[in-house]
């Protein structure tokens, strides 16, 4: 059509109409670009033109985050609107301030022209780290402006994490360790045509070009804009009316200019090539961090590098391992180099591009059964699966690379007990990565080796005088999946809150991502002291976290820990494996001063005991050290279960029980309380603490836990003094 057309809108005066000046050598030839005005402010509904800024979101009044009090889309009432999402985000921003932060990244092509009615970009940083050099998620939408759903995806993340925060263990240290970025409209400029004129179905920019395409097809392709194999046009047009057009040169469009510089200020320049295109062959190996995903619809697909050509990237290992597990969770199809289902090649993409010029893991997904997707489907189907997709790949984002190689925690649960927990976990290098409809994969043919229990401290933290238990697995019959269970006394463990993380290690040695759940410990007084038990406990089924590993809700298990009035008794703690000592100073710590049996047991130095009277026992907010403690070690004779007692401090009790086979291959005798029964036993018992000599080692102390049923009441003083001693034994250097 030549000449000018006039666009039908929803808006109440139709003085606000909308008129698209189309430039053409024959109608409007000299028509000046400043005349191409769009005004897409104006197409939101009831809204003068001019007033829809994203600068200016609207107040508040008490809205309430993912509820009905923000403008939807006409006909969707799932969808937030241009002005819904801008005011969601910014209450985002407000509601959790040490949280969020909202900032301006750039303009789209009409503000960068400008018009008054452009719009800015926006991204949200979520993160609660401290750290200068957290790792890195960058997620974008909304590249192509008729796919509804993107947005609303990302923006539903964004709640879900900030809401998750300090309520959900995975949340948690991912927001202490990560900050996710969210573009949830990469192109608001066409998002605003697309919103309100449907039938345009209108996916690019609004860039007029040179004004000899219809008003319906001006614009440039921002998927098809970046410098990766740009103007490559066996994935995308060079007609400046093509749906796929890819613009006047590589990152010509403001929009991508925004998304490539932020992308820069997010990942470290020394993972990158010198030169890319020369070095493609070229992997950029598995040390590399950060991730970043494009979201588009639909198709229901799942895609990674290489995108540009039906060829695999140097990292496809990492790459379609990463790929599948997303698919796990979502069941979508595998687009990319080499596979079955590569549909056409996309040049310039983003994806290909933060691959290749910034190092980074990068994928995409599109999702979804349609551009305009149905409500119902996006909030039974859509939403739910890759909720869980996103969640994944953020756990990732530290080493993206060589975690998507290890195997994943499912099952992760505690059982609340008497004075301890009960902690199960199942794991599998397989399941995630072999999925329905493709052949097995190379990362998922490894045997799981271990699993790897951390109390309060994550692995990457992991140092003297922290807690870790490494757990030997057992098969699963009939599944891929192997399973660990120990016992872990909570009596040496402050009142409140507690963390356990667990990574599993396979044959390979790849270390999967953590899976992470709260338990919280309540101290009931009571009116005599915590007296030491050879025995397992009898356990209470409480609720435990979920039975797969959605990674979006953990279950936060209370566990009552009895203490007890001062007193000069010192408390008895119980341990039931044998744990490795840490390397740790004399001086008393606020972290636990013991750290269960590992696979590769550390030396330890030689110790030496102090027999001065113990002070009374007192409430400890983590497992504590002192100085004046004796400890007597018993064990009990049966083939299912060994327990180990030994004391920590007089003001910790802390119980493991380890059923046997589970436990990973035990320290030197040199480095733990030997269990084997020793004449030496009744000597120290009935020693006073300046009889026991001070070069005694602990594997010369121990007893069968029969013979502490016999003593006598006269001996009960002198057996306290005598536990705490040999403990020391056990737990200094």
């Amino acid at each position: 059509m030549i000449g000018s057309l006039t666009m039908k809108t929803n808006l109440i005066s139709p003085s606000w109409a909308i008129k698209l000046y189309v430039c053409s050598a024959i109608g409007l030839a000299s028509a000046s670009l400043s005349s191409f005005n769009y005004r897409t402010a104006t197409l939101l509904k009831n809204r003068p033109p001019g007033k829809f800024r994203l600068t200016n979101p609207t107040p508040d009044n008490g809205r309430i985050l993912q509820s009905g009090d923000y403008s939807t889309i006409d006909g969707f009432t799932c969808f937030r609107d241009l002005q819904g999402m801008t005011d969601a985000m910014f209450d985002l921003e407000k509601n959790y301030p040490d949280l969020v932060s909202v900032s301006d990244i750039g303009d789209s092509y009409l503000k960068s022209i400008g018009d008054s009615d452009g719009h800015d970009i926006f991204v949200m940083k979520i993160t609660a780290s401290t750290s200068s050099d957290p790792a890195q998620v960058f997620f974008t939408a909304g590249h192509h402006a008729r796919e509804y759903a993107p947005p609303e995806l990302l923006m539903r993340l964004a709640e879900h994490i900030v809401e998750g925060y300090g309520q959900d263990a995975d949340i948690t240290w991912i927001l202490d360790t990560t900050q996710i970025n969210i573009v949830v409209h990469a192109n608001p400029d066409g998002r605003a045509i697309a919103e309100i004129e449907p039938d345009l179905s209108w996916r690019k920019n609004v860039n007029p070009g040179d004004g000899t395409c219809p008003e319906d097809s001006i614009g440039t392709d921002l998927n098809r804009n970046y410098e990766w194999m740009w103007g490559d046009t066996s994935g995308a047009s060079d007609d400046p009316c093509d749906e796929t057009y890819f613009g006047t040169g590589p990152a010509s469009e403001p929009e991508v200019q925004a998304v490539i510089a932020y992308a820069k200020t997010l990942f470290p320049e020394g993972q990158r090539k010198e030169d890319p295109l020369a070095e493609i062959n070229e992997p950029y190996g598995e040390e590399i961090t950060g991730v970043y995903m494009d979201i588009h619809s639909s198709g229901g697909l799942t895609y990674y590098p290489w995108g540009y050509a039906d060829i695999v990237s140097p990292d496809n290992d990492s790459l379609e391992a990463l790929g599948r597990k997303l698919s796990y969770f979502n069941g979508y199809v595998l687009w990319a180099g080499g596979q079955p289902d590569f549909l056409y090649a996309a040049t310039g993409d983003a994806s290909d591009y933060m691959y290749a010029y910034l190092g980074v893991a990068s994928l995409g997904l599109e999702i979804g059964d349609a551009f305009y997707e149905d409500c119902d489907n996006f909030e039974t189907k859509v939403y739910p699966d890759n909720l869980n997709s996103l969640m994944y790949v953020i756990k990732l984002a530290a080493k993206p690379n060589a975690l998507a190689k290890g195997p994943d925690i499912f099952s992760l649960a505690v059982t609340e007990g008497d004075r301890e927990i009960t902690v199960s976990a199942e794991a599998s290098d397989s399941e995630l990565v072999n999925i329905g409809g493709y052949p097995s994969f190379t990362t998922g043919e490894q045997t799981v080796t271990k699993v790897e229990l951390y109390l309060d401290t994550l692995p990457d933290d992991y140092g003297d005088g922290d807690v870790m238990y490494s757990l030997q697995p057992t098969p699963v019959s009939g599944s891929d999946r192997v399973f660990v269970e120990t016992q872990i006394s909570t009596s040496g463990l402050s009142s409140g809150r507690h963390a356990l993380y667990a990574v599993a290690t396979d044959s390979d040695g790849y270390v999967g991502p953590i899976s992470s759940v709260f338990f919280d410990v309540e101290n009931v007084v009571t009116s005599s002291p915590i007296e030491p038990t050879a025995m397992p406990s009898t356990f209470t089924p409480v609720t435990t976290t979920a039975a797969t590993t959605t990674f979006t809700t953990t279950t936060t298990v209370t566990v009552q820990l009895e203490t007890t009035p001062p007193s000069n008794k010192p408390s008895v703690a119980i341990i039931t494996n044998e744990p490795t000592i840490l390397e740790t100073s004399s001086a008393p710590s606020n972290k636990p001063s013991t750290a269960p049996v590992t696979a590769e047991p550390t030396s330890a130095a030689p110790v030496s005991v102090s027999a001065s009277p113990s002070p009374p026992p007192s409430l400890s907010s983590t497992f504590t050290t002192t100085p004046n403690a004796t400890s007597v070690v018993t064990e009990e004779d049966s083939s299912a279960v060994t327990s180990v007692n030994a004391t920590l401090s007089p003001s910790v009790t802390a119980t493991q029980t380890v059923g046997t086979g589970f436990l990973s291959s035990a320290p030197t005798p040199s480095q733990i309380i030997s269990t084997q029964p020793s004449s030496s036993v009744s000597e120290i018992e009935s020693a006073t603490p300046s009889q026991i000599p001070e070069n005694i080692t602990s594997s010369e102390v121990s007893t069968d836990a029969s013979e502490k049923s016999q003593e006598n009441a006269a001996a009960v003083n002198t057996y306290h003094i005598a536990l705490s001693i040999v403990f020391f034994l056990f737990n200094y250097q």
